[in-house]
């Protein structure tokens, strides 16, 4: 990344990386003060994973939040949680802002391109943060208003809105974590409870390009229903119907045929365990499972057949610009299109009625082999690590318990099969740097292919048999 422009905005990537690193260190200092946690701060290995956790919006936690932290470290939480949440790109855009330093052109174009689907003709950091913000302030201020009045029916009014604000946050910014020592449990057959997590969820979960752009349309379709939008007159250009743009109906589409599949499974296996209220229990385990890590059914007790379509779940996460993580919703569903135009003997790929370059089909596959590569390594350093270790061994189901930790950690949901609070430090260490690149993974990844290539020789083709 060196032959970019020197300054501060010739360095995305390391400002990427050193943002995100400096906000968990200093989270865990703040969790290593004795004012942090009621036994007196926690141990520097556990401290760093909480703040990994909670910056990267993980929600994998070492300690109960809601009995073991004070209310000093259950607020440090929400505040890495917060600003984890903006994403990475807003967290640049913040830092070109201060520096004061105007982006490079090589930067320009690669931020353009990403934002292309809002129909962006330039970068400006300041639009950026205030339509991030405002989204932000308006779905967990409404989250918080409606868990306040479902949370009275349990809690005095302090209480009630102490963990409507915790919990609207911890929501929309999909992060999972909970200051019910059960997470969600206790309100597994709450419809209303569950309906304004799944709502906050979704929302995060979709992106905030999606989210413009829905504002955007929704507002064109006001506007042409009370008459405001009219032909243009004589002469001149009339004015173009606004429509989605293909990256929030790719998104909107795999984001419904995820948790619609995901509910017929989920619901099918609870029926059969004689579940009660198994419907409302399957929805919210389809919309949790890919982002956020609340639970209102124990994961230590799954089929192994749903902890396997959970990790497939998590593995894909959110959407881009999203508070979630993964390798996002449309790596999969553009990778799928191109397997489905592939088998019918198609070289190109069109969805809704536009062709995805192959540039973007190709850093689809790139960005799926190195999150699979990354879990492997890092579960083979895991197994290693817990060899022999009693705590781990245990457990009912160790391999898949520690594999389920990985693909969690890697799509930074969150949810466990008891294994978090058994891990050795050193594996508290690796899976901290499994959570870090999990977050930060598919944007730098996606600056980091868009570099101009330099040039290469042209060698002779020769077949290769593979398959």
């Amino acid at each position: 990344m060196t032959r970019f422009t020197s300054g501060i905005a010739g360095k995305p990537v390391f400002l990427f990386l050193a943002s995100f690193a400096v906000l968990i260190a200093i989270g865990a200092i703040l969790f290593s003060l004795p004012i942090a946690t009621r036994d007196g701060g926690l141990p520097f290995a556990r401290a760093l994973f909480m703040a990994t956790s909670a910056v990267c919006v993980t929600g994998l936690a070492v300690i109960d939040v809601g009995s073991e932290m004070t209310p000093f470290g259950q607020w440090v939480l929400l505040a890495l949680v917060q600003l984890g949440a903006l994403g990475l790109m807003t967290f640049y855009a913040q830092i070109i802002m201060m520096a004061g330093n105007s982006i490079s052109f090589v930067h320009r174009t690669l931020v353009r391109e990403m934002l292309s689907p809002l129909r962006r003709r330039d970068f400006r950091p300041a639009r950026i943060l205030r339509s991030v913000a405002v989204f932000t302030l308006v779905f967990e201020t409404l989250g918080a208003a409606a868990f306040y009045a479902l949370f009275l029916r349990a809690e005095d009014s302090s209480g009630a809105l102490k963990k409507a604000v915790f919990h609207a946050v911890s929501a929309f910014s999909n992060a999972g974590f909970s200051l019910y020592p059960d997470s969600f449990l206790r309100w597994q057959s709450d419809v209303g409870v569950n309906l304004v997590l799944i709502l906050l969820i979704v929302s995060g979960g979709l992106g905030f390009l999606v989210l413009t752009d829905l504002r955007d349309f929704f507002r064109y379709r006001l506007r042409l229903l009370i008459g405001a939008v009219r032909d243009a007159p004589a002469g001149k250009t009339p004015n173009k119907p606004y429509t989605l743009t293909l990256h929030s109906r790719i998104v909107l589409t795999a984001t419904a045929a995820l948790v619609a599949f995901g509910f017929l499974v989920f619901w099918l296996e609870l029926l059969r365990a004689g579940e009660p209220s198994s419907a409302i229990k399957a929805l919210f385990l389809s919309v949790t499972a890919r982002t956020a890590g609340f639970n209102t059914v124990p994961t230590e007790g799954l089929a192994p057949a749903v902890a396997v379509l959970l990790m497939a779940y998590m593995y894909i996460g959110a959407s881009p610009g999203s508070t979630g993580g993964g390798v996002k919703t449309t790596t999969a569903f553009v990778l799928a299109a191109s397997l489905w135009y592939r088998m019918r003997g198609l070289d190109t790929v069109d969805v809704f009625r536009k062709t995805i370059p192959q540039d973007t089909v190709r850093r689809a596959g790139m960005i799926l082999l190195l999150g699979v590569g990354a879990i492997g390594v890092f579960l083979f350093s895991l197994l290693a690590l817990e060899e022999g270790n009693p705590a781990i061994d245990q457990l009912d189901r160790p391999f898949l318990a520690l594999l389920f930790e990985s693909v969690s950690a890697f799509g930074t949901v969150g949810l466990s099969m008891g294994a978090t609070a058994r891990l050795s430090p050193p594996s508290l260490l690796m899976l901290s740097a499994l959570m870090f690149i999990g977050r930060v993974g598919p944007m730098t990844l996606f600056i980091a292919l868009s570099e101009p290539p330099r040039p290469r020789p042209r060698h002779p083709d020769e077949l290769v048999v593979i398959g």
